[in-house]
């Protein structure tokens, strides 16, 4: 069998979270190399095509990208295979529009339409800091080094990014009653906040509640802190706010409220 690096991917094989149907052909775009993980991003072109309906086909896709009429994080792309993972802003020139890409709380890609002020900047988390000849650097999810940044920021910290300089404008430090947006795992999509902290053999475990009173718990490396406090948060949200709701309160919120009725003892 012949090993090594693929340039194609099968529509079969594409990850969930891109939302294809699989009769759209037999292959699908293959994510560029670039800052995000091939299982983490979806490509440029995807976005453009079949979450904003401004592309029918490739041919008019191609227009739209030679012309350097999309953004990501303020850097004209013209790469349809250009990976945008979490967090990443995307501009259109033309139309005035900005959105950020986000996880549903079905775990799909969704792009959340944004202000201009808002799409100013991104959140990333470190995950890696060393030094180098005297030099301190930090290392991001989004594959972006650092250098000389505040030597008070440590691991799983999350950092706010100007897209304009690159530079750190602030960070967050873990903790209680930070909020938190799960990037990975059977709770991806799902925002809540910090109640208690603990560790279980090498891995660190939040246990958290989200805004309608549910509770549950994911580990640090699955997500991202995202607001110093409810009342605090540096993006936006959709309008599900991160509560994924469970197949009994969808059933209620289409049909109304359950009418609780008592049951007649048989008598024999």
């Amino acid at each position: 069998m012949p090993t090594g690096h693929r340039d194609h991917l099968k529509r079969k094989t594409a990850p969930k979270s891109w939302m294809l149907d699989k009769q759209g052909g037999t292959f699908a775009l293959m994510p560029a190399s670039g800052p995000h993980k091939k299982t983490e991003c979806i490509p440029l072109g995807y976005l453009i095509s079949r979450f904003l309906r401004y592309a029918s086909n490739f041919k008019e896709l191609s227009i739209i990208l030679d012309e350097k009429n999309i953004k990501v994080n303020g850097r004209v792309r013209t790469n349809s295979h250009f990976p945008v993972g979490l967090f990443d802003v995307v501009s259109i020139e033309k139309t005035g529009e900005h959105f950020r890409v986000l996880y549903n709380v079905h775990k799909k890609f969704h792009l959340h339409r944004i202000s201009s002020e808002e799409a100013s900047y991104r959140l990333t988390k470190v995950t890696k800091k060393y030094e180098n000849q005297g030099i301190p650097y930090i290392v991001s999810s989004c594959g972006l080094s650092i250098r000389f940044c505040d030597p008070a920021i440590d691991l799983g910290y999350t950092i706010k990014i100007s897209n304009e300089t690159s530079k750190v404008i602030e960070y967050i430090v873990p903790g209680p009653d930070k909020v938190i947006f799960v990037s990975k795992g059977k709770a991806r999509g799902r925002v809540g906040v910090i109640n208690t902290i603990s560790t279980q053999g090498k891995e660190t475990v939040y246990g958290m509640t989200d805004f309608a009173g549910n509770t549950f718990s994911c580990t640090s490396k699955s997500c991202i802190l995202i607001g110093e406090s409810s009342e605090n948060i540096w993006i936006t949200l959709p309008k599900e706010r991160g509560i994924r709701q469970s197949e009994l309160e969808k059933i209620n919120a289409q049909l109304g409220e359950m009418i609780d009725t008592e049951v007649a003892e048989v008598s024999e």
